[in-house]
């Protein structure tokens, strides 16, 4: 993803719309960055999600951004899955969609990632199945993300995040 430049970013929580499973973890800063090489052929992810200790949380993958996101303001739609042991093999991962919106030129308006993790297990031999869960798990939230990024949007991420 060429947009990120190689560098990694820093995502810090500021609004969690929804609870959590009882079996997920919250993670108050995530980061996303390219992956390790190992990740890197034409089989594997092109963004890598990671925790603040720098833990393994997803692969992900780019999903092509239909219209109706562009206007939203993402600009790039991803997906992966999401393991509460990434080592247990047997497990099975749940669909995690993400939407990200690039920061504009000069801190005009912040960047931002909405993370929606679903019921649906994500199915590792089928990438547009997967592709296809992304979008409709985002297209379900799209109407509820004005108003989760409004305090982010005007400024009062600060606030909001005393307040959890």
């Amino acid at each position: 993803m060429a947009s990120l430049n190689g560098t990694t970013l820093e995502f810090e929580l500021f609004s969690q719309p929804c609870p959590l499973p009882s079996d997920l973890t919250a993670f108050e800063v995530l980061y996303m960055c390219r992956p390790q090489a190992r990740y890197t052929d034409k089989h594997q992810c092109e963004i890598m999600l990671q925790s603040p200790r720098k833990e393994f949380l997803t692969g992900l993958r780019n999903v092509e951004l239909p219209q109706q996101f562009g206007t939203a303001g993402v600009t790039a739609l991803l997906v992966g899955d999401y393991k509460a042991d990434r080592r247990d093999r047997a497990l099975v991962g749940r669909t995690l969609a993400v939407a990200y919106a690039k920061p504009g030129q000069y801190d005009t308006r912040p960047g931002w990632l909405v993370l929606v993790i679903g019921e649906r297990p994500y199915s590792p031999r089928h990438r547009e199945a997967n592709a296809r869960a992304a979008v409709g798990l985002l297209r379900e939230v799209l109407r509820d993300l004005p108003g989760w990024l409004a305090p982010l949007l005007a400024g009062e991420a600060a606030a909001s995040e005393g307040a959890e």
